[in-house]
């Protein structure tokens, strides 16, 4: 879905997305975790529309209540939020870029990184 939404966004997709970052920057601000991860749904939700494509897009709706679960156990785990806006600071900027390559390099780094996140706070 990164993939198509940096080829297909518009300026008021990449400003919607944008949003949904700063949003979470403020809700890191105040250590509100409720927040951060009702911004991290809206953001990822927001790449989803903006790709464009109705078949992805209503596949992320039937997974978004596994990604909710998984966004609240991840927020938990020390340094998860911090580094996930920095992926998603770096993804919106390779969107913006129309660099495709890069923003779904990222973005599946991205989600690598928060797995390793659960997975290290299963073990300890």
């Amino acid at each position: 879905m990164a993939f198509y939404a940096t080829t297909r966004a518009t300026s008021e997709d990449f400003m919607a997305i944008e949003q949904s970052i700063e949003d979470m920057e403020l809700a890191i601000n105040v250590n509100n975790m409720d927040d951060y991860v009702s911004a991290n749904l809206d953001f990822h939700e927001k790449i989803a529309k903006s790709s464009y494509n109705l078949v992805m897009y209503n596949l992320y709706q039937s997974i978004n209540n596994l990604i909710e679960q998984a966004q609240v156990k991840a927020v938990t785990v020390q340094g998860v939020m911090n580094e996930s806006l920095q992926f998603h600071k770096d993804i919106l900027q390779a969107m913006k870029q129309r660099n495709a390559a890069l923003a779904s390099e990222l973005m599946v780094k991205h989600i690598n990184s928060v797995q390793g996140f659960l997975q290290k706070s299963q073990n300890e």
